[in-house]
């Protein structure tokens, strides 16, 4: 992995517990109980609560583990292990070396999954002397990833006794799971077991939120909810804005968990002051927040400050534990502030604003999301050009799926040939290792008679891109 592109390091990080978390003993202690089996899946819908109680679980454990937030750029097998293996190297700082040989040959080329799985598998059965617990956060990420899928599913079923696997997801990609749960292997925690009892609901309301509700009215508030714990968080939010209020209106609550959470943030929203508002808004597009991207982007702010407000008054937004240098979103409220930006500024300006994104995080060396941010902004000239500088560093990086997509992304990027690259109409990418076949195929494109007539304005740009780039590096005689 020598030479590989940085990795994000607060995907790495799991959330930190703010002073309004209510602790969950009971299923705590069903992830203590669930150790003995292979793996323990918890599924359940937005806003849930799951990461926050699998934090809790680590933190209370105490020995060693490895968090990691997936999202789509983890569809690639080789991006997905290089993680774990960083990780797990903070634990085990020779983990995986004797792999070394396997990691750089497959880095620039098509993945064979069940090889790398079993690389991991055997450095894991090797070099780990005690149990380890590894947390998958976000599965449903990689669901239409069908290499990396695979590679979780091999995990599962020849996963070694050092290693105990926690699945978090709003959905689950197919592992197999069905199975294994069946006889005992994974452990299952959903929804219906994450929401909030009676009990639970009073404390939080009362001790937690400080809210002098009657029994009645807190079994009220329990039975709309139904534990809800986004739900009841966000009654804490309206209730301190508004302590003349003596009851939340009761159609609000026979809606749906969508439109609660619409109604509740809405009026959450209202009540800041409007440099909290636009902050809100224009630092929702990414998932993770750095500050020091969002103060590149956001003009004419003192970002660190206001975020520093937020994270105090618990505003759905919390460090992850790295000291305060990243924080997230509750990631219901990052849709509907993602929602909201589109209705209030125009898909316009968020096209502006994630372009931006897009060159800071370039800018930082972080090329896997700013392709992110530009194919979120329908930005095809920026793709172009970040594949052109940078897609042999991505490809060999692993990221062979973001590097198909992005070139996907508009038809004058096929076919191109450009710094080393060739990306085919079929999807394979490969990595042309020597100028001089580059050089073959430029001649190739030149003098190619299969495209149509209307096509051929896209092939005439293609050699225009190809020509400008190899010239930086080394002019064609």
């Amino acid at each position: 992995m020598i030479g590989a592109p940085p990795l994000l390091g607060a995907k790495l990080l799991p959330p930190e517990l703010g002073r309004s978390y209510l602790g969950r003993p009971r299923l705590v202690d069903r992830l203590r109980a669930n150790l003995k089996a292979r793996a323990t899946v918890v599924v359940a819908g937005p806003g849930y609560g799951k990461t926050s109680f699998v934090a809790e679980f680590l933190k209370r454990r105490g020995t060693d583990s490895v968090y990691y937030r997936l999202d789509e750029s983890d569809r690639d097998p080789w991006v997905f292990f290089r993680y774990l293996v960083h990780g797990i190297r903070e634990h085990v700082p020779d983990f995986g070396e004797r792999s070394e040989g396997l990691w750089a040959e497959t880095a620039d080329r098509e993945v064979d999954v069940a090889r790398l799985t079993d690389s991991f598998i055997r450095d894991a059965e090797e070099m780990l002397g005690g149990e380890m617990v590894i947390v998958l956060d976000d599965v449903h990420c990689i669901d239409s990833g069908a290499a990396c899928t695979g590679a979780v599913k091999r995990l599962l079923a020849y996963l070694p006794g050092t290693l105990h696997l926690i699945l978090i997801g709003r959905s689950l990609p197919e592992f197999g799971l069905r199975a294994l749960t069946m006889d005992g292997s994974v452990g299952l925690i959903e929804g219906k077991e994450i929401l909030f009892t009676l009990q639970e609901t009073q404390a939080l309301l009362t001790t937690t939120f400080g809210l002098a509700l009657q029994p009645e009215g807190i079994r009220r508030v329990h039975e709309r909810t139904l534990g809800w714990v986004t739900a009841l968080r966000l009654l804490r939010q309206t209730a301190r804005l508004d302590a003349r209020a003596e009851q939340i209106p009761e159609e609000i609550f026979t809606r749906t968990e969508a439109e609660i959470f619409s109604y509740f943030s809405e009026e959450v929203f209202a009540a800041e002051t409007g440099e909290a508002r636009r902050f809100l808004l224009e630092s929702s597009p990414p998932p993770i927040l750095d500050p020091e991207i969002c103060a590149e982007v956001i003009d004419g702010m003192d970002v660190r400050a206001v975020l520093a407000d937020l994270v105090r008054r618990n505003l759905f937004l919390g460090p992850l534990e790295s000291r305060g240098e990243y924080y997230a979103y509750d990631p219901l409220f990052r849709e509907y502030l993602v929602r909201k930006l589109r209705a209030e500024a125009g898909a316009e300006a968020k096209r502006v604003l994630d372009s931006r994104y897009g060159r800071a995080f370039s800018r930082r060396g972080d090329f896997s999301r700013a392709l992110e941010h530009f194919r979120e902004a329908g930005d095809a000239v920026e793709v172009g050009e970040l594949l052109a500088k940078h897609g042999v560093a991505l490809v060999r990086s692993g990221m062979h799926v973001a590097v198909r997509e992005a070139a996907a992304f508009d038809p004058t990027l096929l076919n191109l040939a450009f710094d080393g690259i060739v990306i085919c109409r079929t999807g394979v990418v490969a990595v042309i290792r020597h100028i001089q076949k580059a050089r073959i195929r430029l001649q190739q494109l030149r003098s190619s008679h299969r495209l149509a007539a209307n096509r051929r304005r896209h092939r005439n740009l293609a050699i225009i891109r190809i020509r400008y780039f190899f010239k930086q590096r080394c002019p064609l005689r």
